[in-house]
């Protein structure tokens, strides 16, 4: 009886609750290079339209995207003026898997595409395999700021999880911090920004495309041979493919990751259009 009291009157500690998986981001697109601005592979470069975020589920589980929301810094203001957000419809990422927002203004689609009601069809090969989508953007004056922004990440319980800034820092970063923040030092202008490895911080995407006589990935090469962006592209182990966006990676270069088989696009170039922000 003695024991069984004393069993009793133990408290039990609850075990310590496992921290939610979230995606990751890897790659964004702020400053759409003007010539070669063509992210989309629609063969116009659209200086608000081909911005895009890219995330990645680099969990060892199934993360559902459903109510996750990517907005910028003008959406956080009171009025929300020039601001620019997307909310996820139900999509279920596997690890490894890759999804991709762009603004989508004036852009034109080849493959599966999604909005905020509703996932692609399918995963999109023009874009190495990953999930795209597209905001619908309808308004040359809704975008990212070159020159100062951020990109932030919310979960569907309204929580941030991770924030990319840029640019100049004098309006802060936004009220409720996210426990992820990443901070963009230097100016990138012709690229890209994207991380590294998925622990590891941003950098101009021309810092990352490896040789294609080299099947290392991540090492700095010069700048003529390296590309702009890869949306839809992200080696767990670290760097983009070889070659421009779109194209199919060397042979000795081929990745295991959900990034793969992409047809090129042909890219042309126009005048830079106003953005808001």
């Amino acid at each position: 009886m003695n024991a069984l009291f004393l069993l009793a009157a133990i408290p039990l500690v609850p075990e310590a609750a496992e921290p939610p998986k979230h995606p990751t981001i890897t790659e964004v697109l702020y400053a759409v290079p003007t010539t070669e601005g063509d992210a989309s592979g629609d063969g116009t470069r659209d200086a608000v339209g081909d911005e895009f975020v890219e995330l990645v589920n680099t969990t060892d589980a199934p993360i559902q995207l459903k109510g996750y929301r990517i907005s910028d810094r003008n959406d956080a203001s009171p009025d929300r003026k020039g601001g620019w957000s997307f909310v996820f419809p139900e999509l279920s990422l596997k690890p490894g898997e890759v999804a991709v927002v762009f603004n989508g203004h004036g852009c034109k689609w080849t493959g599966p595409v999604g909005d905020t009601s509703r996932a692609p069809e399918g995963k999109n090969e023009k874009f190495h395999g990953a999930y795209v989508f597209t905001s619908r953007n309808d308004s040359d004056r809704v975008g990212l700021n070159n020159t100062g922004d951020w990109v932030l990440l919310t979960s569907p319980d309204n929580k941030p999880v991770e924030c990319v800034l840029w640019g100049n820092a004098d309006k802060g970063e936004p009220k409720a911090v996210a426990p992820k923040v990443s901070k963009i030092t230097e100016q990138v202008r012709d690229a890209s920004v994207q991380r590294r490895s998925a622990s590891e911080d941003f950098v101009s995407h021309r810092k990352l495309a490896p040789p294609r006589d080299k099947p290392a990935r991540g090492e700095p090469v010069a700048k003529e041979m390296s590309v702009p962006f890869s949306p839809g592209y992200f080696d767990l182990r670290g760097g983009p493919p070889a070659g421009a966006p779109g194209e199919k990676p060397a042979p000795d270069q081929t990745p295991d990751t959900p990034a793969e088989k992409a047809k090129p696009a042909e890219k042309s170039a126009d005048k830079p259009k106003p953005k808001g922000g």
